[in-house]
């Protein structure tokens, strides 16, 4: 099945897996507007592959994601309109991955945290 997303998610295939790859490496896949849009209509697409079973969700580069890019983060907190839009973009991507058939697993990367050393 072809994806129909943006740069910012990569999706490839090896047999019934997919994987899927954050793709903002140059600023450790934090989540701007394209990627926040780009994820709300991933899961969708997902489940409606008939060939997929599960989902690998990465980051590219050497971070999974550094959470939501300041920039975006700094316009929300100055522009109402736009805090609601992505708000209620956030609430519509929560749901379509609650509504995925598709298991979903992260394979989290970045910097050995403490915890690993334990």
């Amino acid at each position: 099945m072809e994806y129909d997303l943006p740069d910012v998610i990569r999706v490839e295939a090896d047999g019934p897996v997919r994987i899927v790859h954050l793709s903002r490496p140059d600023h450790l896949n934090a989540i701007n507007e394209e990627l926040h849009l780009a994820l709300t209509r991933l899961f969708p697409q997902l489940s409606a592959d008939a060939e997929a079973r599960v989902a690998v969700i990465t980051g590219e580069g050497r971070a999974f994601s550094a959470g939501g890019d300041f920039d975006l983060l700094d316009r929300m907190a100055k522009d109402r309109a736009l805090r609601g839009n992505v708000i209620a973009e956030g609430r519509e991507l929560v749901l379509n991955m609650i509504r995925c058939r598709v298991p979903v697993i992260a394979a989290v990367n970045g910097p050995p945290s403490a915890w690993a050393a334990a």
